[in-house]
């Protein structure tokens, strides 16, 4: 038996509320993309400012010999060579790092998905097996993990 003309119009417009659904739904992905790839592009340009050579702490040998004095590293050459490498690299990771890493709340919120769909899923799991206690828990974890990024 054919479709009526009424049936068909229903069809076409639930066709049309799924499209328009898979058009949000494709749309705030590609917007995800792109501020998970802006993000990306942060961590690069960090990344290279911290392996930039003209980043590398100055050396200030009065300051280093001060300190080879104060710790008594005059008569022990790799003691002071040491010394100095590790003030260097306390400026490299108290300074040149954090000040070159961005903000990426895109990726945490990406990630807190990711990790809410997971415990959703063990939900799931316990759910089949009948231990609704557990299951709920997880559930208000999985609400949890979600808000933790909006707020």
């Amino acid at each position: 038996m054919k479709p009526t003309y009424e049936e068909l119009e229903q069809q076409l417009a639930e066709s049309h509320r799924a499209l328009r659904a898979e058009t949000t739904a494709h749309e705030n992905t590609q917007m995800q993309v792109e501020k998970l790839a802006a993000e990306n592009a942060g961590l690069k340009d960090a990344l290279e400012c911290v392996i930039n050579p003209d980043n590398q702490p100055e050396y200030h040998d009065q300051g280093m010999g001060c300190g080879v004095e104060d710790h008594g590293y005059q008569r022990d050459g790799y003691s002071a060579c040491y010394y100095g490498w590790e003030s260097a690299m306390e400026r490299v990771y108290s300074e040149v790092i954090p000040d070159a890493i961005p903000e990426t709340p895109a990726t945490g919120a990406f990630l807190a998905e990711v990790r809410a769909q997971g415990v959703e899923m063990a939900a799931c799991a316990l759910d089949d097996v009948n231990q609704f206690n557990y299951a709920n828990m997880l559930d208000d974890l999985a609400q949890k993990l979600r808000k933790g990024v909006q707020s």
